[in-house]
């Protein structure tokens, strides 16, 4: 992660002068702060840049002394020339995340410095072509992804039964293969998602084989004995992940992958080509509902506030609404990504923030369009590291398509399905930009943004530069540090014995 924390002369002398006059009169040691922040050093760009660890100390100083006697602290707002701009860089990749990943981003314009192809061979091995009644247990298809296992009144499985989610899969060998979809409270000794020759089960959190063996295969097991009283949902999905990514570059837990294929089901695949298609960037504010339901994230929580008459979960925007219980604690964590319908008035539905809970504020929404399909109308590319790339001066084509050839999948600068080939080109073909991309769109501190595809698609590459919430940065950095002091207390401790 590329850190670039920018401070202007004049912003830090029109700072220094208002914290003077208006707070540092009556205390000597705020001049500290002003002594301190004179102390700048030059990159070879010329630019102005203070320390981190200088940057840090300031903040804390300035920030301590804003505070009134409640610790109540006014916003540093980015870009504000009364205030310190601070900005963090983060080459990522994703769809649907919080503002920003899990950086304290503040509200304003985030910047795209460049936009990056991305390809990757795509697959989905779940499926179930079973359901038939077996031992007391029944197995009903809802027609999107979900499948659902009960059992009759006052009666448990007469035996152990599998049922299988996928054929044996092959050239897996040694392969991180990702697969999840059991609902919360399932166990090994119920009921589970089962790799059946690595002996991992997923019961309603996910599970990532590290290295899987060839032909491995995939169960719901139901255990001999188990009764199902309620409906027991499952949504079974497997992704061969060094298939998809390749190997070294693949997702480490469920939610990175969740940010980057955010939907709660996708149809079975045995393997194709996905490039990258993006042509929007959805954000929203702090509410999430937008008077119909809102679009929320597996495993994140989320704050209730409103009088509701009705409120109920679905998988898809339009699909099958199941009714849900107001939690006693208005927070929700969904298992899986989905959207919360509801009736009722003041609405609120928001990521949990422990200093904004319980406040309302209206839905906003912005859209911002994205120049990738105008440039490349079939999809930005990737092999390995070589891509095609928009930035705000130009437009650089490197990777081209051809039908596919006979020991294509042996070449390691060739990225084929099977169907067509991607290959690198000799000469890239390298197009300045006679109009501005326009490649800055507005965020808010504790919504979300939302890349929107054309079709199905690989998730988009960027380098996206975010005006941070200086406040909350600090109070991320200590919290750090907190926990980075207590796990060096605890190996002093274990190094002592």
């Amino acid at each position: 992660m590329k850190r670039n924390i920018l401070f202007s002369t004049s912003q830090w002398q029109t700072q220094l002068s208002r914290e003077k006059t208006e707070r540092m009169a009556a205390d000597n040691s705020k001049e500290e702060s002003a002594n301190k922040v004179s102390v700048l050093r030059e990159n070879p760009d010329h630019t102005h840049y203070p320390s981190e660890k200088l940057m840090h100390d300031c903040l804390a100083e300035i920030t301590a002394g804003k505070a009134d006697k409640n610790g109540i602290y006014p916003e540093l707002t980015a870009g504000n020339t009364l205030n310190l701009t601070c900005e963090e860089t983060i080459a990522s990749q994703f769809t649907h995340r919080p503002t920003g990943g899990d950086i304290p981003v503040a509200d304003g314009l985030a910047q795209i410095k460049s936009i990056k192809g991305n390809s990757i061979l795509w697959n989905q091995y779940a499926f179930i072509a079973e359901t038939a009644i077996r031992d007391n247990v029944s197995i009903q298809s809802h027609g999107d992804g979900s499948y659902t296992l009960l059992t009759a009144a006052d009666e448990t499985a007469a035996n152990d039964i599998i049922y299988r989610i996928s054929e044996s899969l092959l050239g897996c060998a040694g392969h991180k293969i990702l697969f999840f979809g059991a609902p919360k409270g399932s166990a090994p000794g119920t009921y589970c998602l089962y790799a059946e020759k690595s002996n991992l089960c997923d019961t309603g959190d996910g599970c990532i084989i590290e290295s899987a063996q060839e032909g491995e295969t995939f169960a719901i097991r139901i255990t001999k004995g188990t009764m199902i009283a309620g409906e027991a949902r499952f949504v079974p999905q497997i992704f061969d992940l060094t298939k998809m990514f390749g190997s070294g570059n693949e997702p480490t837990t469920i939610e990175e992958f969740r940010a980057l294929f955010p939907l709660p089901y996708y149809e079975y695949n045995s393997g194709r080509l996905l490039s990258m298609k993006a042509t929007d960037i959805k954000t929203t504010g702090f509410n999430q509902f937008n008077g119909r339901h809102a679009a929320v994230l597996a495993h994140h929580r989320y704050y209730l506030i409103g009088t509701y008459r009705s409120i109920g979960f679905s998988l898809h925007r339009n699909g099958t609404v199941v009714e849900m219980e107001m939690p006693l604690d208005r927070i929700f964590i969904p298992d899986t990504n989905g959207y919360i319908h509801a009736t009722g008035e003041d609405i609120c539905i928001n990521l949990s923030h422990d200093e904004r809970n319980g406040e309302y504020e209206y839905y906003t929404e912005n859209l911002h369009p994205l120049p990738t399909i105008a440039h490349f109308p079939d999809g930005m590319k990737s092999i390995g590291d070589v891509c095609d790339e928009i930035t705000e001066e130009k437009i650089i084509k490197r990777i081209a398509t051809r039908a596919y050839k006979s020991g294509d999948e042996s070449n390691s600068s060739l990225l084929t399905d099977g169907v067509e080939t991607y290959y690198i080109l000799a000469v890239p073909v390298i197009t300045a930009a006679t109009t501005s991309p326009n490649l800055r769109y507005k965020i808010s501190s504790y919504g979300t943004e939302e890349v929107i595809y054309e079709t199905h698609s690989a998730p988009m590459k960027t380098e996206i530069v975010y005006p941070l919430n200086a406040k909350e940065s600090i109070k991320d950095n200590r919290r750090k540090i907190a926990e980075l002091s207590a796990r060096l207390t605890a190996l002093e401790a274990q190094l002592a014995k």
